[in-house]
């Protein structure tokens, strides 16, 4: 799609290509325009508001978490499960099946117990938004925290460790969600490899990786590396 200079004639551009529907038409302050098209799944085309030429070549567009705000008010997400914004890029994830739900929930409630015993102050939450500036909202399966949230998405400075229940997901948690995580300066993650019945746990952020990581086989006591005294007993996660 050609990037127009002008929201007009991008909304022009739309129509002359064959798009038809209702188009919502929103700014923000990076300069980003959106028009989404009316319907059960509506699509959305974004245009550089800065740009003073044709685009002639196709470029990819990074949202900004501003942006990614925007369209998630204006209900351009409400047909899908869930979504993320990861460097830039919005990710449409998959519905959450018994084997990732039963393995979150009960996760959630052993990290929660390990909180209260340890009365620190940490707290341990379960699919909150959490603001990675200036491109990323991610939504962690579970996170713990050194405060509550209070409104808005959850202040990446607040968070200790994040889980990823992976069943179908694997490649993309421990590439692109690894790398994200290492390089915002979160002390620890952990996955939870429901495949291969394991816990993959990663800490001492270096650049875009972690440079500690170990291996646990479900059924044996995890201990955090980074927070003393919190672990939790794996056995019956699945």
């Amino acid at each position: 799609m050609v990037c127009e200079a002008s929201l007009g004639r991008t909304y022009k551009g739309f129509r002359d290509q064959g798009h038809r529907g209702d188009f919502k038409k929103f700014t923000s302050s990076s300069g980003m325009a959106f028009a989404s098209v009316g319907g059960q799944r509506p699509r959305w085309y974004v245009a550089d508001l800065s740009l003073h030429e044709p685009i002639t070549t196709p470029q990819p567009a990074k949202l900004s978490v501003e942006d990614f705000m925007t369209l998630d008010r204006a209900g351009a997400f409400d047909g899908y499960s869930k979504t993320e914004l990861i460097d830039g890029t919005i990710y449409v994830v998959n519905a959450q099946f018994s084997e990732h739900m039963k393995a979150k929930v009960r996760l959630l409630r052993l990290l929660a117990d390990a909180c209260d015993e340890l009365s620190t102050g940490l707290e341990a939450w379960s699919e909150g938004s959490v603001a990675i500036a200036p491109s990323s909202m991610p939504e962690p399966d579970l996170f713990i925290t050194r405060e509550t949230p209070t409104t808005g998405p959850v202040r990446i400075e607040t968070v200790a460790l994040v889980v990823e229940v992976s069943d179908t997901t694997l490649a993309f948690d421990m590439g692109a969600k690894a790398a994200l995580y290492a390089r915002c300066g979160i002390p620890e993650y952990w996955i939870a490899d429901l495949a291969a019945n394991r816990i993959v746990r990663m800490w001492t952020p270096e650049g875009d990786a972690y440079v500690r990581r170990d291996e646990w086989a479900f059924g044996v006591r995890v201990e955090s590396g980074t927070i003393m005294g919190l672990g939790v007993e794996t056995a019956g996660l699945i």
